[in-house]
């Protein structure tokens, strides 16, 4: 074997290259004497060993859940809860049995990720991994699960740490000193769900008056009133996608079907939440120029239902000279023209049109 060779042959040789020498890693961790001794192995970190000159013994190693480490020769090492030096201690011992005055360097290349768990009532409850550099405090726990939800109660928020003391926050408190507690690995933030959430149902978004409103005591709330309570739909409401989640299952109507149709009648329980989007033809417009009366840009109807005669009505009409014969839909790269007598002979359907149209209507020549 390569290393006893080494050993029987040059025994002096060996000892008088390794004593006066120190790796360059070796003289930084001397250098900082107090890393070493402070921070403590533990599973899945990823050690590096080197061994002065001994290349073939040189690798990573990641600490087993046991504690162990399986280097090169010496098999199986326990180090997890040991600090660096100790745990450099212990190797050495092992390997001296194969190398005379074996010189070894044990560095992390790679720490553990630890987590705190944030669980409850919050956007996506799960993990949060603690900065290999710096600390995970409350307050970025709890945004990085991208806050409460509507069923939190925000005055009882737990903050369990892995000691298991136990400490009762407020969402308020978090907004201030309490959300710079530091979390470590194991500790638990808990955001319980409000008493009452199981008994009010949410209306959000383009209502004129969003908020969680109690389901009467006669345990009946439907689609209609809960809206209706909410002040009805903003200016800026999306008529055609109303939504409605319960149970983790959302459902969407049309405010037509909601006033006129069976939706209306859905009924609502305690912790469904309806949510009423921004139009997506907010501040859309088509334009239309050439022989009307008003030419420019023509507001979108927040319906999303527009047809070319009228928006040649909302322009004021055609001129004397407009060529009915001739008026063009230009949409993107493609421009359609039409002969508007024709379709009006045949009782052809609306043209329907689209946000960021442009209509031309042409001169007539005779």
């Amino acid at each position: 074997m390569k290393l006893i060779k080494k050993i029987s042959y040059f025994p002096l040789l060996l000892g008088s290259l390794i004593v006066p020498h120190l790796l360059p890693a070796q003289e930084e961790a001397e250098a900082q004497p107090d890393l070493r001794e402070s921070y403590i192995l533990r599973a899945n970190d990823i050690v590096k060993l080197s061994v002065y000159e001994e290349l073939e013994l040189d690798s990573d190693v990641t600490i087993l859940k046991s504690g162990e480490a399986v280097f090169p020769l010496i098999d199986s090492v326990t180090i997890g809860g040991l600090s660096l030096t100790e745990a450099s201690a212990e190797i050495l011992q092992r390997y001296a049995k194969y190398i005379r005055y074996p010189k070894i360097t044990l560095t992390v290349s790679e720490y553990a990720t630890e987590f705190a768990s944030v669980i409850g009532q919050v956007t996506k409850p799960g993990q949060v991994p603690i900065p290999q550099a710096g600390d995970l405090d409350v307050g970025s726990a709890l945004a990085s699960v991208g806050g409460i939800t509507e069923m939190a109660d925000p005055s009882n928020i737990q903050l369990i740490k892995a000691s298991g003391k136990v400490q009762i926050l407020s969402h308020d408190s978090i907004q201030g000193a309490a959300g710079r507690i530091v979390m470590k690995s194991g500790d638990k933030l808990i955001v319980n769900e409000n008493l009452f959430a199981r008994s009010s149902v949410s209306v959000i978004g383009f209502v004129k008056n969003p908020d969680t409103y109690p389901i009467p005591k006669s345990g009946k709330m439907d689609l209609a009133s809960a809206l209706a309570t909410a002040g009805g739909l903003g200016p800026e409401a999306d008529i055609l996608k109303i939504s409605v989640t319960s149970n983790g299952v959302a459902s969407s109507f049309s405010y037509k079907d909601i006033q006129f149709g069976s939706a209306g009648r859905l009924p609502l329980k305690g912790g469904d939440r309806v949510v009423v989007p921004k139009s997506p033809f907010v501040n859309t417009t088509v334009t239309i120029l050439g022989q009307v009366k008003n030419s420019g840009a023509i507001a979108f109807p927040l319906s999303g239902d527009f047809d070319l005669m009228t928006a040649i009505a909302m322009a004021g009409g055609f001129t004397e000279v407009a060529n009915q014969k001739k008026v063009s839909v230009t949409r993107g790269q493609n421009k359609t023209v039409y002969d508007l007598n024709k379709l009006a002979e045949k009782g052809s359907a609306a043209i329907k049109l689209q946000p960021n149209d442009v209509i031309s209507i042409a001169e007539r020549w005779f």
